[in-house]
């Protein structure tokens, strides 16, 4: 089952529509991930497993964002505890988790992530 995410930027004010991220129950064929494109400063989602990862607008090559993290702890810190932001200026997402991604608009690593359900 996948997660929809809405990000956000902390810093400029960027937001997302929900965002289809993981594997859903129609099996492997079906993998998305999301990608900045700085030249278009959007988010954009890609079905890995049969998609090029290249912005359809402008043609960019693009780098997906590494959902999944380095597997090193850093400062007896566990990784798969979620960072929450109480005082975030972003409200309308219900929960934060800093992920200190680059924001496609302003370059910031001030990036948010909003979960707001699961898909199939």
């Amino acid at each position: 089952m996948g997660d929809l995410y809405k990000f956000g930027c902390e810093y400029c004010g960027y937001k997302t529509k929900d965002l289809h991220i993981g594997v859903g129950m129609m099996g492997p064929e079906y993998d998305w991930s999301a990608a900045p494109c700085y030249k278009c400063k959007t988010i954009r989602t890609f079905n890995i497993a049969q998609e090029e990862v290249r912005c359809k607008r402008c043609k960019t090559a693009l780098e997906l964002y590494d959902f999944y993290g380095d597997t090193t702890l850093h400062d007896d810190e566990v990784k798969s505890e979620k960072k929450l932001i109480k005082n975030s200026e972003i409200v309308e997402f219900g929960w934060y988790e800093n992920v200190d991604f680059p924001c496609p608009k302003c370059k910031k690593p001030m990036m948010r992530i909003g979960g707001v359900g699961c898909w199939d």
